[in-house]
């Protein structure tokens, strides 16, 4: 009997270290950066039956990889047991709230960000959370009021100062100092990012714009089409998504230039849409003027086929949104 008991122990002294050793390789795995290799991780460690900490960090853990997998419903399941097994677990309350933003349950959203910040006070990314939550519930002061505490932890957040410089702009359209708040924080932000998309998005809206005039036109441009006017070389610009646009010329305007350009890049700088053209010599600036207009500045080069020199050309017109 002293001898099989003695073989039992042994046998278990030999599969603890194993276990042990097993258990931190999952949970090395549990803390991936990518999501696959986190899921099986955190997956085995629940599957081993860890317990207090370690369970609630396994569940949190694998439900922020089923977000980044675009999976709600098996996230917002093991965020819910995280929380269950550490109601002070800060980052769980958070990170189901951001599902919930997702799924656009604000209020749902706003009370899980709101446990999140009882539990954290200076829990920025929570603050920052919840305030882009109430500007989409139109809870302008509330907004603001997250914005800034993000900002007093975080003064180089450049998402921040944009957001808040957007809640003032959307609070008052019609009231020049909230303009001029809104204005304020969109340089900040763009001090800190010089191509901060928000923050040029908002000094569309404030100085380019007049108060109530189209927010869509900067929040908006991806999708829409506008077509010269008579006389203006240009046919029509689409903006397509991821920054690009698709222009098209009225005529061929000199030797060696296509009648279509093709597909060019965009981007929003101030108040000005800023084309580029890859290898073609030419330079295409656009100007928000309004919802309806934009008014273009138009240079390019050409070859003269006989002195095969670069010959210069210019227009200035207007391109009016198609309908």
């Amino acid at each position: 009997m002293a001898g099989r008991f003695s073989i039992v122990m042994a046998w278990v002294l030999i599969a603890l270290p194993i276990r042990a050793q097993n258990l931190d390789a999952d949970k090395a795995r549990c803390y991936s950066t990518d999501a696959g290799a986190k899921v099986a991780g955190c997956t085995a460690m629940i599957d081993a039956k860890v317990t207090g900490a370690d369970l609630a960090m396994a569940y949190n853990n694998r439900g922020v990889a089923y977000m980044a997998q675009g999976l709600a419903d098996p996230a917002l399941d093991d965020l819910t047991h995280a929380v269950t097994v550490a109601p002070g677990y800060a980052n769980a309350w958070y990170n189901r709230g951001r599902v919930y933003e997702g799924l656009y349950l604000r209020n749902r959203a706003i009370a899980d960000f709101n446990k999140a910040v009882e539990l954290r006070p200076n829990y920025a990314e929570a603050f920052y959370e919840r305030g882009s939550t109430l500007l989409g519930d139109l809870r302008y002061d509330e907004a603001i009021a997250d914005f800034t505490k993000v900002i007093a932890l975080q003064p180089d957040n450049t998402d921040a100062w944009a957001k808040r410089g957007l809640s003032y702009y959307d609070k008052g359209l019609r009231d020049k100092s909230l303009r001029e708040e809104a204005t304020a924080d969109f340089r900040a932000a763009l001090k800190l990012d010089p191509k901060n998309k928000a923050a040029l998005t908002g000094l569309v809206l404030v100085d380019a714009l007049p108060p109530g005039g189209a927010r869509e036109v900067a929040a908006g441009l991806q999708g829409t089409r506008w077509n010269g006017a008579s006389g203006c070389p240009i046919d029509d610009i689409q903006f397509i998504e991821d920054s690009r646009a698709r222009v098209e010329l009225k005529r061929v305007i000199g030797s060696g230039t296509p009648g279509e350009i093709g597909y060019t890049g965009w981007e929003l700088a101030g108040d000005q849409i800023r084309f580029s053209f890859g290898n073609w010599d030419a330079e295409l600036i656009g100007t928000v003027v309004s919802a309806e207009r934009i008014d273009i500045a138009f240079d390019w080069r050409t070859v003269d086929p006989i002195l095969r020199s670069p010959v210069p050309h210019s227009a200035k017109c207007k391109l009016d949104k198609a309908m």
